[in-house]
């Protein structure tokens, strides 16, 4: 059972909180939440560490999992089951991890690992076979900025079949 604050599961539950899936997308959805760099904090040095680690990447990729599974329903609820609304397997897709932050963050490696867990969530939620440059895939990273206390915080990710 994914381990979920009330009010994470209020958000995943708002239906009007979803983006809507462009024409071609397999998937589009919106992770609240403020967004953390796996390359800043403890580093798993000491067992406190290591601990406080694994939870935090265990509680985010729970919530990515949940936001999957709820983008994927979304588009089963508002229409006919189709072919295309279930991930294919095995094809080469982009990905697109679009960041909401409060301030510019290093694209080259600070986003990447920070989407890290993001990208594991893909994998378990069998949206994509892996994350390895071999497998095919295409991910591409950017980010909008707005350094309101009150702005939005968190990753809208949208996944399409590349066509080659």
């Amino acid at each position: 059972m994914p381990s979920l604050t009330s009010a994470e599961l209020t958000a995943l539950r708002r239906r009007d909180a979803q983006p809507t899936r462009a024409p071609g997308e397999l998937l589009a959805i919106w992770i609240p939440g403020k967004l953390e760099s796996r390359l800043n904090g403890p580093q798993g040095r000491t067992l406190k560490g290591a601990r406080w680690r694994a939870t935090k990447i265990k509680a985010t990729r729970e919530r990515v999992c949940a936001a999957i599974l709820d983008g994927l329903m979304k588009g089963w609820y508002g229409s006919t089951l189709t072919a295309r609304a279930v991930p294919i397997q095995g094809t080469p897709k982009t990905v697109r991890f679009i960041v909401y932050v409060g301030h510019e963050w290093d694209l080259d490696e600070n986003v990447p690992a920070a989407l890290k867990t993001h990208k594991d969530a893909l994998k378990v939620m069998r949206i994509i076979d892996d994350d390895k440059p071999s497998s095919g895939h295409t991910f591409t990273y950017e980010q909008v900025i707005d350094p309101r206390r009150s702005g939005r915080r968190g990753v809208e990710i949208r996944v399409r079949i590349r066509h080659t």
